[in-house]
């Protein structure tokens, strides 16, 4: 019988020890510290974003219609960089007139005015050689016209 105590006392011990030695320990008695989480990886800095190139300012040019009525302007020849052209026309004229650009798909006109001050007609144009006139009727037949050359 006295088999039974001992034998009951060694099976305790090694579960105890066992249960022990299962919450983790190092083989010098301290307690296992938790993993350190290393830090992610530096990413790289990201790259700026790319400058979008500043809008051209439009190309002004100046025109004017006789003063005096005739159906003319003071140019005929008009140059310009390629990009948005805005033609300025002053009209102190009493006759009606505007400035129209065509050519190479191009067909815009401008407002036509009378009396004194300027108006702005404006087209996005390229590299090639325009047509600017008056587009009140017989005007441009007159000669009111010149050539816009844009390069």
């Amino acid at each position: 019988m006295t088999r039974r105590p001992v034998l009951f006392a060694v099976t305790l011990f090694t579960v105890v020890g066992l249960a022990v030695s299962a919450c983790g320990g190092d083989d010098d008695g301290t307690a296992a510290e938790p993993p350190v989480a290393e830090p992610a990886p530096a990413e790289p800095p990201a790259e700026p974003p790319a400058e979008e190139p500043a809008p051209a300012e439009a190309t002004e040019l100046q025109l004017a219609a006789d003063p005096g009525g005739g159906l003319t302007f003071d140019q005929t020849e008009l140059s310009a960089a390629p990009g948005t052209v805005a033609i300025v026309l002053t009209n102190e004229s009493p006759v009606p007139h505007n400035v129209a650009v065509e050519g190479s798909g191009v067909d815009v006109e401008g407002e036509v005015f009378q009396g004194g001050g300027t108006r702005t007609t404006e087209a996005e144009l390229s590299a090639g050689e325009y047509v600017f006139y008056c587009s009140v009727p017989g005007h441009r037949e007159a000669g009111m016209e010149g050539t816009l050359t844009v390069g």
